[in-house]
């Protein structure tokens, strides 16, 4: 496993702890198969444990990361969100590419692959959901690990790797070249 994002606030950072943290994973979404594009900031994905699919996003959302929200849609299936509400959604292929806050790492990110994709909804009420949201199963797919740090109030995220990309992580951090940077996010949100 190669540690690819490391220590990441809890958002927004300096909230106090009544008002309630998230996990917030700087993720790009592509139409399936698309690398995404060189330059471009990544999208603030909010980590929810208790969403039972991949994920899922408002159109809103989607097309400002210039996606269509219609292309390819599959078949309704029912979501429980964090909150215990089951709605149906249609699902809409995507891939999500983590990206790293390791200055070392940042030109590569990391595919985590959907399945048969997101759900896609504008009647979900979900608790801070003005982001679009990454479930469990996309991150248990895609064999991560990742690690909720409640006494610093960050997150690290491993991947897995081969051996030569071992390697070459530990050459890096033996000569002190793993260090993390501030993420900068394609747009900013006051919640």
């Amino acid at each position: 496993m190669i540690l690819f994002v490391r220590d990441l606030p809890f958002w927004p950072p300096d909230a106090p702890l009544e008002v309630g943290q998230a996990i917030n994973l700087p993720i790009i979404p592509t139409d399936p198969g698309r690398a995404p594009p060189t330059g471009i900031r990544p999208f603030q994905w909010r980590f929810d444990s208790a969403c039972t699919s991949d994920g899922f996003a408002q159109p809103p959302e989607l097309l400002e990361s210039g996606l269509s929200t219609s292309q390819d849609v599959n078949p309704d299936l029912p979501l429980r969100t964090a909150s215990g509400q089951i709605v149906s959604q249609v699902r809409r292929p995507l891939d999500l590419w983590l990206v790293s806050n390791i200055p070392a790492l940042m030109a590569r990110p990391f595919l985590i692959p959907t399945g048969q994709g997101i759900h896609v909804g504008a009647n979900m009420r979900v608790p801070m959901a003005h982001f679009p949201v990454i479930g469990v199963r996309a991150l248990r797919r895609a064999g991560v690990r990742v690690l909720s740090d409640f006494q610093r109030n960050t997150v690290s995220v491993w991947i897995p790797s081969s051996m030569a990309q071992t390697a070459f992580h530990r050459l890096g951090r033996a000569l002190g070249l793993r260090r993390s940077a501030t993420v900068r996010w394609a747009h900013s949100s006051s919640g």
